[in-house]
This record gives C-alpha cells, structure tokens and sequence, in this order.
C-alpha cells in the first residue's frame, strides 16, 4: 500500500473528508494538524514512515486543484464536445483534461461531501 492509498481511503471516508474541508460550520472544528496526525498515523501503521505534514497538506491541496480543474473542463469543453456527439471516452481520453478525474476519487469525495453554501 503507498501512501497515496492510505490518503484517498482516507479522504473517501465522507466524515474525514467533511472535517478537513472544516466540518458542517459547527465551532467546534478538527484543526487541520490533529488531520494530518491522524493520515500520517495511518501511513505509519501501514510502514510508511517517511511522509511529512506539510506533504500530505500539499498533496490534499494538489488534488483538490486538479479536481476544480478537470470539473471546469468537463462542465465547458467537455460540455460542448458531448454536444457535439463526442463520445465519452474521447472526451475523458483528451488530454486538455490533464488529468482522468484523479483517479475518479474527486467525484466521489467532493460531490459526495459537497454541501451547499447558504
């Protein structure tokens, strides 16, 4: 198991995920270093020993951009090219998208968790 793995299972736990995007506006809050204790935690149960906070904030960070870019291409030019009459897996196989919906966690993790700002 890599550390990614230890990460997006961690992330995919729609609890954690809540909390790290800093919970359902309660004041009571999970600082984001007790978090990333707790991910580096997991790392180590599992051998892994070499990760650093600040790496795993940075690689929450990185895919959390990556997602908000592949979304933004899909709901413009992936729009119009299934409009078009492109098919799906040219549209997902282009390489504008630069990433494959990082590794399809980010629908899962973000829309799953997403809540509506009020």
């Amino acid at each position: 198991m890599s550390s990614m793995d230890v990460l997006i299972n961690w992330l995919a736990d729609k609890a954690n995920y809540s909390k790290w995007r800093g919970g359902d506006n309660s004041t009571e809050r999970t600082p984001k270093k007790v978090l990333l204790e707790e991910i580096i935690e997991r790392m180590r149960q599992v051998g892994i020993y070499h990760r650093l906070p600040k790496d795993v904030a940075s690689k929450i960070s990185t895919l959390q951009s990556n997602y908000r870019t592949a979304r933004e291409w899909n709901d413009t030019d992936g729009k119009k090219m299934r409009q078009a009459g492109v098919k799906e897996e040219i549209v997902h196989g282009n390489k504008k998208t630069k990433v494959k919906y990082i590794l399809l966690w980010c629908v899962c993790v973000c829309e799953c968790v997403r809540k509506p700002k009020v």
